[in-house]
């Protein structure tokens, strides 16, 4: 994002087309967690 950093426009375009890949990384971090959680473990 650093190469749109005075293209306020260009910026949000960037955050908002890179989001769905933050969403999509983090449900596959929390599904590699719940894996290696012991089994009987709240949460």
């Amino acid at each position: 994002m650093y190469p749109h950093r005075k293209d306020r426009a260009k910026a949000i375009a960037v955050a908002k087309k890179g989001r769905p890949q933050l969403e999509v990384q983090m449900v596959q971090e929390h599904e590699q967690l719940a894996q290696r959680r012991p089994t009987g473990w709240p949460g």
